[in-house]
């Protein structure tokens, strides 16, 4: 059944490649409505001076299959260790958002 009322979460998988292969990880992601998306967008260039865990921990409340606690200093860790962690999971929020509202 179709909900009106979105759940303020979803959960995607992001492919996160290393020197030792691929590695799936499971991210919380705080869902945003239509408005709210379009401006997290619009106001953008705002955020060009944002570290990428500052970023992160904007667009998510969580994650599954890491070993160590979600919080600012190990998404730090996270985006420092994987090259491409960052803007890995930023685009897989991104897609997921899109996709959510390109179905509605």
């Amino acid at each position: 059944m179709l909900k009106l009322q979105a759940e303020p979460t979803f959960v995607s998988a992001v492919i996160i490649p290393s020197p030792w292969g691929d590695q799936k990880i499971k991210m919380v992601f705080k869902y945003m409505d239509t408005d709210e998306f379009e401006s997290y967008i619009k106001n953008n260039a705002d955020r060009q001076n944002m570290s990428n865990e500052d970023v992160i921990m904007e667009i998510a409340s969580g994650w599954h299959e890491v070993d160590g606690e979600f919080n600012k200093e190990n998404v730090a860790l996270l985006c420092k260790k994987y090259h491409q962690a960052a803007a890995k999971i930023v685009n897989a929020w991104m897609e997921n958002n899109t996709q959510a509202r390109l179905g509605n």
